[in-house]
């Protein structure tokens, strides 16, 4: 997957199970992201950063499905 669809679908992890926007944005922002409405903030986040980001969003997931 591309760098730009893995953060189209972090974008849109806040909705997924397990998840809240109060804890996608404190998991995005510990991993680099500027919480901001500039697109191009992204560009501030290294590609572990999005790893980071990824395997958090998608461990909280699991845990929800799980319960």
């Amino acid at each position: 997957m591309t760098r730009d669809r893995t953060i189209l679908r972090i974008s849109q992890a806040h909705v997924a199970p397990g998840m809240s926007l109060d804890r996608w944005q404190e998991i995005v922002t510990r991993n680099g992201l500027q919480l901001t409405d500039d697109p191009l903030a992204w560009g501030a986040v290294s590609n572990e950063g999005i790893a980071a980001i990824v395997s958090e969003i998608a461990a909280a997931v699991k845990e929800a499905r799980e319960k």
